[in-house]
């Protein structure tokens, strides 16, 4: 009996052992698709060190990945889930891919809609097929979703897009409405019919709505006459940041230089400090079409504020004539205890280049504060060789006793020189 029993219980272990060699083994993972895997992980959740060394390992790859970051697409794993969508902007997009992402426009994680949107713009002409549902991003509840949606619709159909952001321009979020004014903006001329509503949202409640549309104003509507009028009321916005959005868009009005440029020089007295910079520098900006603002800009050199100053003298440089009665001033600025300024009024008296101006700038190379005298050297390299006297005087200049004026000198010789 106990024989009997002993040998069912052999039998019952080969039967088993005879069952475990019979099953089939498990596949080992493909060591391709787990380097995808890996990737799309480190693309969805690294630093942005690791995340740009992945794409570009992905960038690598190509599309040999695409039909597994399809896979991992739609992955209950978020990181994943992102990480793949982020990957095809790097491995490129194959029709099937260009499907999903349609799709995925829609998809409740924002990441994922904003790497759907930014792999869209990788394809060109392609990504037309999904115009209808990148508009509907433009009111998205994620602000760098519509931006993206913005800079993608524009590159397909100005026209379309021009519609979807007027429409966005009324909506009820102020996110929105800022994207579609800044977006209207980017369309330049092609946004001219949205003139008026945008007109209207410099009044907005909102104060980055009316800063948003302040400077798409300048854009759109460089020669309208009700754009210039709009520009010079946003110019007494209560808030600093609509006011220097005004200025940047008169910056870029080009029908009427002599109001534009007296509406600006008005900013240089404004009681915001960043005001009066963005003023300065606007003026700067605009060349000689800013010889109406010359007076205010003169003024403006005694400012408090060093960039003020700096960016008032670098103005008067580019007015000629204009500037003038500005040179004495200017030549006052070689002494300012701010060498920027220094410099920036030397490089305009050399910019300017009349009798008066050399003159103060051949004195300034002798005054006995050597910052004095190397905000000279730059300033004399201005006036170029055409005058006798340039090469000599800086010969003598890189013989300074103070290094910085001597380096200075040396270099500016061996410009002229080439």
């Amino acid at each position: 009996m106990r024989r009997t029993k002993a040998l069912v219980v052999m039998l019952a272990f080969v039967v088993v052992g005879c069952k475990k060699e019979a099953s089939p083994s498990k596949p080992e993972a493909d060591p391709f698709e787990q380097r995808i895997v890996g990737l799309a992980r480190q693309l969805g959740a690294a630093t942005p060190r690791e995340s740009w060394a992945a794409h570009n390992k992905l960038k690598t790859v190509g599309r040999r990945a695409v039909p597994t970051l399809i896979k991992l697409a739609g992955s209950r794993e978020q990181t994943l889930r992102r990480g793949a969508h982020r990957a095809f902007s790097a491995t490129g997009v194959t029709k099937e891919a260009l499907a999903l992402l349609r799709r995925s426009l829609s998809d409740a994680d924002p990441e994922v809609r904003y790497a759907s949107v930014q792999a869209l713009t990788t394809v060109g002409d392609k990504a037309g097929a999904s115009l209808g549902e990148v508009l509907k991003r433009l009111v998205d509840a994620e602000t760098k979703v519509r931006e993206a949606a913005v800079r993608l619709c524009a590159g397909l159909d100005r026209e379309q897009t021009l519609a979807g952001l007027r429409k966005a321009l009324k909506h009820k979020d102020a996110g929105v409405r800022v994207t579609a004014a800044a977006g209207l903006g980017r369309l330049d001329a092609t946004a001219a019919p949205a003139i008026p509503a945008l007109i209207k949202a410099t009044r907005d409640r909102d104060i980055n709505v009316r800063r948003a549309s302040c400077e798409a104003l300048g854009r759109v509507g460089p020669a309208d006459p009700k754009v210039l009028e709009a520009l010079e009321k946003a110019l007494a916005d209560p808030h600093a940041l609509v006011r220097v959005a005004a200025i940047r868009g008169l910056g870029s009005y080009t029908a009427d230089d002599k109001a534009t440029a007296r509406a600006i020089a008005g900013a240089l007295a404004d009681g915001d400090d960043f005001v009066r910079e963005t003023a300065a520098a606007t003026l700067s900006g605009m060349g000689a079409r800013a010889a109406p603002a010359a007076p205010a800009l003169r003024k403006a050199l005694g400012d408090k504020k060093h960039r003020v100053r700096s960016a008032s003298a670098r103005a008067l440089g580019h007015l000629g004539d204009a500037a003038a009665p500005a040179i004495a001033d200017l030549a006052g600025r070689l002494d300012d205890g701010r060498f920027s300024v220094a410099e920036a009024a030397a490089v305009a008296l050399g910019a300017l280049g009349t009798r008066t101006a050399a003159a103060a700038l051949r004195k300034a190379l002798g005054d006995k504060k050597h910052r004095v005298r190397e905000a000279a050297v730059v300033g004399v390299e201005q006036l170029g060789t055409a005058k006798p006297w340039v090469m000599a005087a800086l010969e003598r200049a890189s013989k300074d006793k103070d290094e910085r004026v001597q380096s200075r000198a040396r270099e500016a010789i061996k410009r002229l020189r080439r």
